[in-house]
């Protein structure tokens, strides 16, 4: 019993997890094919799964910080933002990943079935990658309007 276990324990959990989410992929390719789902429940996945994978690598909660910032701070003295753009950011980059992959896949099955509208699924993919790619640099812009008004206020307070 004892070798049983121990061979167990040697499969990693990467390889489970990935073997279950291709399973849950299939399924649900296999049961989406015919409507317009797909793209919108692999988004949502993919939000789910890139918040779950940013929230594991924290130490502390970073939804605890930020409501105890949005209870109480009233003054603004706080900031948040970085935080609050890295969590607003995991998801919108899964939720993206998955939507456009949930989109070639329509795609894919449009050009096996020969269906008129594919090229719309193509474009729908390309628009999805240029969201994420517009959110990250609006996100870096507002990060760099933030470093920025934070060091015009440190110098005005080391002046004064």
């Amino acid at each position: 019993m004892g070798f049983i276990k121990q061979k167990t324990m040697r499969v990693s959990p990467y390889l489970i997890y990935l073997a279950s989410s291709f399973f849950i992929l299939f399924v649900v390719i296999k049961e989406t094919t015919n409507s317009d789902l797909l793209p919108a429940l692999l988004g949502s996945c993919g939000g789910v799964f890139t918040l779950w994978r940013f929230l594991k690598g924290l130490d502390e909660d970073p939804f605890k910080e930020l409501f105890v910032c949005l209870k109480d701070d009233y003054g603004f003295e706080k900031y948040t933002f970085p935080k609050m753009a890295s969590i607003f950011y995991s998801i919108a980059q899964g939720a993206c990943l998955g939507s456009s992959l949930g989109f070639s896949i329509d795609w894919i099955h449009s050009l096996v079935n020969q269906r008129p509208y594919a090229n719309s699924y193509l474009g729908s993919i390309f628009f999805s990658l240029l969201t994420l790619v517009f959110t990250r640099v609006l996100l870096e812009l507002c990060s760099s309007f933030l470093k920025s008004t934070i060091s015009i206020k440190k110098s005005s307070l080391d002046q004064g």
